[in-house]
């Protein structure tokens, strides 16, 4: 809706002047003053005041007062700034209104489409022509390299002018309403995501959700200011916070989400983005405190300006790299130039946003909104795969675990001894292992070992070496360890499996061979014997067996290394001294105390305890 005033021709040139006259003694708003040596604005357009200038200019135009108006009148500045400032409008002498205040209390306001001032009662007449005149005032960092004043005026009833003004706002919020409709589904996307990524935990969908969530509001907060349709109490500091709180999250996330989509580890260009979008936001602080134009300004906006250009440089560059030299996520890759290459198309003066009927949509959020949903897609379809396939691993790893709980089982109990175990994997499944056989004439044998490495590949050693055991007559531990080296020779994949064989006769005779695993403990006491070379990693190596005796009442501990290497906090080991002090506890207790310690692998634990002729309430 247009008011009838609005298109009213002025009787006179519409003149502009630089400097102020802020006390009225020079006469600039009075009707009388001779403007003719004035410049003259062509079509309603003047140049911003100069930078080195105290910022203060003046403009004034006669307008006719269409006849029959009744009071109260009032008079309207059309899209007058387009920059942040104050502007006081005064009719015939007398004044209208304000928005914002002049320096030396300056409060800068953000430019409107239309400003509305009622006119006081008998200053103008309808019928003759009223000299309208408008005091304003740019800060510094508004007179940088920035466009013409636009000036326009309309004198009509005020509720005329009041419904012009909110028919104006109505279509600019209407135009704006569609790109950022887009922005807000974004927001709603993102927000999702958040959710959804407590149960898949990618990394890459949580910067996802986090660029979609910030971006879109420094969007939105672009979109609401360029169509001028922000809130006339809203002061540029109070904007420029507003602007704060919505760029920086998206500068900030824009960088780690590219570096962890594209798997990069280079820290020396990572920093330098971080460094160039710091420094387009942190300099445009001073400018905006800073009350006079002082040579600094300019040079500090230009810096800002260009950590914003690089900021950019590098981030299509990653894309560039990605796409050319790492030739992975190429799909990623051409999203992610849609938001860049925009940037530099409006850079070098081409259009940077498209009319679609009443509506302008920028180029540089039409990049954003596709690259957006694209991107999400994509790494939505790349975070679902992952979760199939660790729900897959997941079940190989609860099967493996079912399987390795069916051979590692509770010692059985035999006649003359009494046995006890703990078995504490570091993962879902472990790589120690023990088996327990006993002989036909009321011996034992028992294997302890443990195969290097941790999770599912361990876990299947295991199967094939407890499988053999189980398979394997009862032979002396000598021939029982170069058995299963044999067998391991040419299947580890550079791994290799440790492993103790005891065997236990009937009169407590201990025949022993060990193939790199810790020494079991008697009694509290480590017993001397012979090293052997882990199984799996040479074909041809000869074992030694070790004898001694275990008396009734003795205990014979077995231990894994993960007791010994059991980490506290500060980076201590559990130990040799720690673990022979303790090796005569049950089973359990040892266990414990190694985890309670820091475990950091398998803990595997196993005592015997000989109770031939011990008393029966003993044994």
């Amino acid at each position: 809706m247009v008011c009838r005033a609005q298109q009213a021709n002025p009787v006179a040139p519409v003149r502009y002047h630089f400097g102020d006259d802020p006390d009225g003694t020079l006469g600039w708003a009075d009707p009388k003053f001779d403007d003719s040596a004035w410049l003259v604005a062509q079509n309603g357009q003047a140049p911003q005041p100069p930078f080195r200038s105290d910022g203060f200019f003046w403009v004034r135009v006669r307008i006719s007062v269409p006849p029959g108006l009744a009071e109260p009148l009032g008079v309207q500045s059309l899209n007058t700034l387009h920059f942040w400032g104050v502007q006081a409008i005064l009719v015939n002498g007398v004044s209208a209104g304000q928005n914002g205040r002049f320096p030396p209390d300056d409060v800068p306001m953000q430019p409107q489409r239309m400003l509305t001032f009622p006119i006081p009662d008998g200053v103008v007449q309808p019928g003759t022509t009223a000299l309208v005149a408008l005091r304003g005032w740019l800060p510094p960092y508004s007179r940088i390299g920035g466009g013409p004043l636009h000036f326009a005026f309309a004198i009509d009833r005020v509720p005329v002018l009041r419904t012009a003004e909110h028919a104006d706002f109505d279509s600019a919020l209407l135009a704006t309403l569609p790109p950022v409709l887009g922005d807000v589904l974004l927001i709603l996307v993102g927000l999702g995501i958040l959710i959804f990524f407590r149960r898949v935990a990618s990394r890459e969908l949580l910067f996802d959700a986090l660029w979609l969530v910030t971006v879109p509001l420094f969007l939105i907060q672009s979109s609401f200011q360029n169509a001028g349709i922000v809130p006339a109490a809203v002061g540029v500091r109070v904007w420029f916070l507003v602007y704060c709180v919505c760029a920086v999250p998206g500068f900030l996330v824009f960088p780690e989400f590219l570096w962890t989509v594209y798997q990069l580890r280079d820290r020396f260009f990572r920093g330098l983005a971080h460094a160039c979008w710091l420094t387009f936001v942190l300099t445009r602080v001073p400018p905006i405190l800073a009350h006079r134009p002082a040579s600094w300004i300019p040079p500090l906006s230009y810096i800002g300006f260009g950590g914003l250009v690089l900021f950019n440089i590098i981030l299509f560059g990653v894309d560039l790299w990605a796409f050319f030299v790492l030739r992975r996520n190429r799909m990623l890759a051409v999203a992610f130039s849609l938001i860049n290459i925009p940037f530099f198309t409006a850079l070098v003066g081409l259009p940077s946003s498209l009319r679609i009927g009443p509506v302008d949509f920028s180029v540089q959020l039409i990049g954003f909104f596709i690259a957006g949903v694209a991107i999400t897609f994509m790494l939505l379809q790349r975070a679902l795969s992952g979760s199939r396939e660790a729900d897959r691993l997941r079940a190989e790893f609860d099967a493996a675990r079912e399987v390795q709980e069916r051979l590692v089982v509770t010692p059985p109990q035999l006649p003359g001894f009494r046995l006890e175990s703990a078995y504490l994997p570091a993962t879902q499944v472990g790589g120690d292992f023990y088996h327990i056989c006993p002989d036909d004439d009321g011996g034992v044998l028992i294997v302890v070992g443990d195969v290097s490495g941790k999770g599912l590949k361990a876990a299947m050693t295991v199967s094939a070496v407890i499988g053999a055991l189980r398979t394997m007559p009862v032979l002396p531990p000598t021939r029982i360890l170069a058995a299963l080296n044999r067998g391991l020779v040419g299947h580890m994949g550079g791994g290799f499996v440790t492993c103790c064989v005891a065997r236990i006769a009937p009169n407590g005779v201990i025949t022993l061979t060990n193939a790199g695993n810790p020494a079991p403990y008697r009694n509290g006491e480590e017993l001397v014997v012979e090293p052997g070379l882990p199984l799996g990693m040479i074909a041809d190596v000869s074992y030694i067996e070790t004898t001694c005796q275990l008396a009734p009442g003795d205990r014979l501990t077995f231990v894994s290394d993960g007791v010994l290497e059991a980490t506290s906090p500060s980076g201590e080991l559990y130990g040799f001294e720690r673990t022979r002090a303790i090796s005569n506890q049950p089973a359990n207790t040892i266990a414990e105390a190694a985890t309670q310690f820091g475990q950091e692998d398998d803990i595997t634990v196993l005592t015997v305890i000989r109770t031939v002729g011990l008393n029966p309430m003993l044994a």
